[in-house]
C-alpha cells in the first residue's frame, strides 16, 4: 500500500486520466486488501469496514490537496459508483436502516 504523497508523485510524473484512474482503482484494492489484512469478514461487525472507508477517504483527501483539479471527494463519489450496497452503510442518509437490513438479510442467508 501506498502513502498519499506516493500517489501524488505518481500523478505528478504523469498527470494523465489514466493515470489518475490507476490511482483511483488502486484506492479501492486497498480496501479489499485492508480487509483481509484485519481480518475481516462479511459476518463481522460494519464499524472495521467503516473504519477502513474512512481512512481511504482522508488519504484520497490528501492525495488531491495536491492538485487542484482532482476532487477531495472522489474515493467516495468511486465508492458509491461501484459499491453502492456497502456506499449506503458508510455514507448514506439513513445508514442504521441500511446496517439493519444488512443483518437481516444476512440472517436469511444462513
Amino acid at each position: 500500500m501506498k502513502r498519499a504523497k506516493e500517489y501524488a508523485a505518481q500523478y505528478r510524473n504523469e498527470p494523465t486520466d489514466k493515470t489518475l484512474a490507476k490511482i483511483a482503482v488502486a484506492f479501492l484494492a486497498e480496501v479489499a486488501e485492508l480487509a483481509k489484512m484485519r481480518h475481516l469478514k462479511k459476518t463481522c461487525g460494519h464499524d472495521a469496514l467503516i473504519a477502513i472507508l474512512n481512512e481511504q477517504d482522508r488519504k484520497w483527501r490528501t492525495f488531491a490537496e495536491s492538485f487542484a483539479h482532482v476532487r477531495p471527494n472522489g474515493f467516495e463519489l468511486i465508492f458509491k459508483e461501484k459499491a453502492p450496497e456497502t456506499y449506503a452503510l458508510w455514507r448514506g442518509p439513513s445508514a442504521k436502516e441500511a446496517k439493519d437490513y444488512f443483518a437481516v438479510t444476512e440472517r436469511r442467508r444462513r
